[in-house]
């Protein structure tokens, strides 16, 4: 998360460290790992004495699919050379995503109404709960993703910092999903949404305190371990 995903086998989008773990694994080789908001350049890194690999990181590796990682894992393991092309797809994908448009920007598509869940409910009732008010961020369903097919990662929930946006993933909105679990994932965004904008350790020790100091935060994790199936289902497009 920013927010949360889950993934098979069970687990939420890669903390800092959880991504540097995953990079030394794939590349056999140390990584000093720094993450950075650079939009410019994605991907910086230079093999140092004993095979220690320095590297740079855009933040969006953190939810980066595993095709992704294994790609830049052999990268840094070879040393440099051409950038592999899964990378650069994803890359130019984030780029396209994040560059900043011109003139005016446009108005939030904002979409708290669902099937099954309400958004502005979930919203108010948590905000009121555990942050008395505080958290003035926005709130939507992201639109389905498509084409609708099972997937092996799926995150639930983000943050927008430059657009001060909380997004959460359609494939809650299920009849399956219980509404305890929405609000957690709810709660976790409107952590991100709390943390200084100079934040660099998303995930970092405080953040996890805090999260686990939800009352439902056990009931929430157990849940979606159990119920992966429904989560990597496809989705229905929004109507």
């Amino acid at each position: 998360m920013s927010g949360p995903a889950a993934t098979a086998p069970p687990g939420t989008a890669l903390a800092p460290e959880e991504l540097q773990r995953r990079l030394e694994a794939g590349s056999g080789q140390r990584v000093h790992l720094t993450l950075t908001r650079n939009l410019r350049r994605f991907v910086s890194f230079r093999v140092g004495a004993l095979g220690r690999v320095k590297a740079r990181v855009q933040e969006a590796f953190l939810a980066a699919p595993e095709k992704v990682l294994d790609a830049l894992s052999r990268w840094m393991a070879r040393g440099g050379g051409r950038c592999p092309a899964a990378v650069r797809e994803f890359v130019n994908a984030c780029a396209r995503r994040d560059a900043p448009r011109e003139g005016a920007p446009r108005p939030l598509a904002i979409r708290t109404a669902g099937r099954f869940h309400n958004l502005t409910a979930l919203c108010d009732r948590v905000n009121r709960e555990f942050f008395a008010g505080a958290v003035t961020a926005p709130i939507t369903w992201g639109r389905a993703a498509r084409p609708a097919r099972r997937v092996r990662h799926r995150r639930l929930g983000a943050f927008n910092r430059r657009r001060g946006l909380i997004t959460i993933n359609p494939a809650l909105d299920r009849a399956e999903v219980p509404e305890f679990f929405v609000a957690f994932i709810v709660y976790h965004e409107m952590l991100h949404a709390l943390q200084p904008g100079d934040c660099r350790r998303w995930h970092g020790r405080e953040f996890h305190a805090a999260e686990r100091r939800h009352p439902d935060y056990r009931r929430a994790r157990e849940w979606e371990k159990r119920h992966l199936d429904v989560l990597m289902r496809p989705q229905r497009a929004a109507t």
